[in-house]
């Protein structure tokens, strides 16, 4: 597995290349994002929401870490989760998910 630590504040696409191929593989949708958030946190969280601004803490944010890698094969830094949203941890596991498929 290649760890990827990506800050939420570094842009959509950060500096990873993506090939024309993983352009059209699967991604991971904001909406699982925010349905994992919203599971660990017990409450609606926002796409622009913030993570720690509805209640995570560090403790949350190893459960979700925990849970990304379980659920799409992928670590985030749980500092990355707590400077989240959910729109921007959907980024963040995307790009790992592409830096590991680079190889």
């Amino acid at each position: 597995m290649r760890r990827v630590r990506v800050h939420p504040l570094c842009g959509e696409f950060g500096v990873l290349q993506v090939s024309v191929l993983d352009a059209f593989a699967e991604h991971v949708d904001v909406a699982e994002i925010r349905a994992l958030i919203n599971e660990v946190l017990g409450t609606d969280v926002p796409g622009d929401g913030s993570f720690i601004g509805h209640g995570g803490d560090s403790f949350h944010a190893v459960l979700i870490v925990a849970q990304i890698e379980e659920r799409w094969g992928v670590e985030v830094d749980f500092l990355d989760v707590l400077d989240s949203t959910p729109d921007t941890l959907t980024t963040a596991v995307n790009i790992a998910r592409g830096a590991r498929a680079q190889g």
